[in-house]
């Protein structure tokens, strides 16, 4: 999700949710009816899903507190804990304690406790293994929610800090030796491989919403030093990555049209999109104006 560039909290959650019934869906029809592993019961598929949000869920809670180190904490609790302690692949009456220990804790082994439950036993044993996924499924809620509610604080305390005052400074002019900063303008939509996904883009229209090619977005701390510059495409599209977690003042200005401004808070754990639509200049000239 972190790659998902231009994507808001709700898109990477509506597709954790949609990617997890697709993958209990898929798990499903191969196991039950292609090579015949499992009993062919619907309410299989339920906990299927509930063990892909058990685990993806929390993971993705995780990430504005874990940052950088999140797989040295997702990979050793739901794969090299989760699976051993699953009962699945070898019996639980044959692991060592501390693995037995886990099993009733951990998302796999509930989920492997609900489908065997459901498949051989009629459903006699699902309270626990319920409960257990719901918990992480909840658990991840939570996370995510505390996230959210750390930027929205960070984002508050840097810009009060450093209150946005009066227009951004115009962007330097670039000569021609001019060296490409860090951080960096990239083209939009091309495939970066083997360099940084894209950590803002955006797009330019005029009202109607036709798309402005040429016009200059220019990036800059909120001490006004510039930190990109870059032109919009023949869509209209513009991308840049490479920056530090920090808030940013991103300006659109374009020959004969009023400039467009906006505040927002780039992070690596969160791709931004920023739209702007330039209107045609007024009578009264009046200076940058900041777009949602």
């Amino acid at each position: 999700m972190q790659r998902a560039v231009g994507f808001s909290r709700y898109a990477h959650l509506a597709t954790i949710v949609g990617w997890g019934a697709v993958t209990a869906v898929f798990s499903y029809v191969v196991t039950a009816y292609a090579v015949h592993a499992m009993p062919q019961h619907p309410l299989d598929l339920l906990y299927l899903f509930l063990l892909t949000q058990a685990v993806s869920l929390p993971t993705y809670g995780l990430v504005p507190f874990a940052g950088p180190f999140l797989p040295l904490i997702a990979i050793p609790l739901f794969i090299l804990l989760g699976v051993p302690t699953s009962g699945g692949a070898v019996p639980l009456q044959l692991v060592p304690g501390v693995f037995r220990f886990f099993h009733p804790i951990l998302p796999m082994g509930n989920g492997i406790d609900a489908l065997r439950s459901v498949d051989y036993f009629g459903g006699s044993q699902l309270l626990r293994p319920t409960v257990v996924l719901c918990a992480w499924l909840a658990a991840g809620a939570v996370l995510i929610l505390f996230g959210y509610l750390k930027q929205q604080r960070r984002t508050a305390r840097e810009a009060a800090e450093q209150p946005l005052n009066g227009p951004v400074p115009e962007p330097f002019e670039e000569g021609p030796a001019a060296g490409l900063p860090e951080p960096v303008a990239l083209i939009p939509h091309q495939d970066h491989l083997g360099d940084e996904e894209p950590m803002l883009t955006g797009r330019v229209t005029d009202p109607p919403g036709q798309p402005l090619p040429d016009a200059t977005i220019t990036v800059t701390d909120l001490r006004g030093r510039q930190l990109v510059r870059t032109r919009t495409d023949r869509n209209g599209e513009y991308a840049a990555t490479g920056f530090s977690d920090l808030v940013a003042v991103v300006l659109a200005t374009m020959p004969g049209r009023q400039s467009a401004v906006a505040q927002l808070l780039l992070s690596s754990a969160a791709p931004v999109n920023q739209d702007f639509v330039l209107d045609a200049p007024s009578a009264a000239g009046s200076g940058p104006q900041a777009q949602g």
